[in-house]
């Protein structure tokens, strides 16, 4: 048997891909079910997701515990957990619900951005190793809505680069459609989209092709704008004011801003006005403080040593949590085990620019 038969032997022996990504995703929803069965008592903003659905189903509108209006929750995730609850007859069943299986579906936009990156290998080893990091599973089996938005964010970065490589009006509608819903889950989408409005303009000058790139773009912003305009006039509705978010971020310029870490004794004592024996809150000093957006456009300077400050906090303390240490050698590796050509140096480009909006939210909440 000659060398080509033996390949051609091996190619028919070689499982499917869909069949390997389908096994990744279900050993990932065992994976988080199981951390989900760990689970002792919903805390914190679970029982406001979960309190929010009820309200939903019930009629009484997008509301929190207080039973007022509240835009500080993006609307996505309660939603999703309200149309589950219609089966499952149980808001925190529900929740879990909805956060195992998007935490699990997302290793499938990650295949096909790293195929379309790199290679089918990378897509599925990505895929693999996504089902199994700690800060992923343990997210994925708690009642937040972030599963969902990175589920979408992740389909956002493959039909955008698809876009940005082929130019195809299709790519364009579908990343403004991803995009758009993942604003409903978390604002800080709007940081996507400029992003990937420079990138665009900077692809179409470098190649030559504005013209190519116009129609894509053009349709990406209706789509993103079907999803966004809506959700802009409920924010302004409910705030009394033109914003791109409800969450409020003066707590965490506040702690930032002098050097403090966001809930630590120290920041409660400053913050809070917290007495000597750390029993008493009487004063909310932080409530003066602006918007994180805001606060850079007004002061440059106070920002940029703010978010050095932070990202110094983000490396030595939070950095193993978002990315074990385990992994760099795996990245090294991934990145000079051979050489680089003009594509892979573009798909690594394209990354890194769009992990820029990422790393720049977790620094300043680290």
């Amino acid at each position: 048997m000659d060398s080509n038969s033996e390949k051609m032997n091996a190619g028919q022996k070689r499982m499917p891909s869909w069949l390997i990504l389908g096994a990744i995703v279900l050993a990932a929803f065992v994976l988080r079910i199981l951390m989900v069965l760990t689970r002792p008592m919903v805390q914190l903003d679970e029982t406001i997701y979960a309190r929010m659905a009820e309200n939903l189903i019930n009629g009484l509108g997008y509301i929190d515990l207080t039973g007022a209006p509240t835009a500080h929750f993006s609307p996505l995730f309660p939603k999703l957990m309200a149309v589950v609850s219609m089966v499952l007859n149980d808001y925190v069943v529900s929740g879990y619900a909805v956060a195992a299986v998007f935490g699990s579906l997302i290793m499938i936009p990650t295949y096909l951005l790293g195929k379309s990156l790199i290679n089918e290998r990378v897509g599925l080893m990505a895929a693999a190793l996504l089902a199994v990091l700690p800060l992923f599973v343990d997210y994925s089996s708690r009642i937040y809505g972030e599963n969902v938005y990175v589920f979408l964010l992740m389909f956002f970065l493959y039909f955008s680069w698809n876009m940005l490589k082929k130019h195809q009006l299709v790519n364009g509608a579908l990343a403004g459609v991803f995009l758009g819903i993942a604003y409903l889950a978390n604002p800080s989408t709007v940081f996507y989209f400029v992003t990937l409005a420079v990138l665009a303009a900077v692809v179409a000058v470098r190649q030559g092709a504005k013209r190519e790139m116009v129609k894509p773009m053009a349709l990406f912003l209706v789509a993103f704008s079907i999803f966004a305009i809506p959700y802009l006039i409920f924010l302004h509705d409910v705030t009394g004011k033109w914003t791109y978010t409800g969450k409020e971020s003066y707590e965490h310029v506040f702690a930032a801003s002098r050097n403090l870490r966001y809930g630590s004794p120290e920041w409660e004592r400053e913050a809070g006005a917290l007495t000597e024996d750390g029993r008493e809150s009487w004063v909310d000093r932080s409530q003066k403080t602006e918007d994180l957006i805001t606060f850079f456009i007004n002061h440059p300077r106070q920002a940029a040593s703010m978010f050095a400050n932070q990202s110094q906090v983000l490396y030595t303390e939070q950095l193993a949590r978002v990315m074990p240490l385990w992994l760099l050698p795996l990245i090294g590796l991934g990145l000079f085990s051979r050489d680089w050509d003009r594509r892979r140096a573009a798909a690594v480009g394209y990354m890194l620019l769009m992990m820029s909006p990422a790393l720049i939210i977790l620094a300043m909440y680290a």
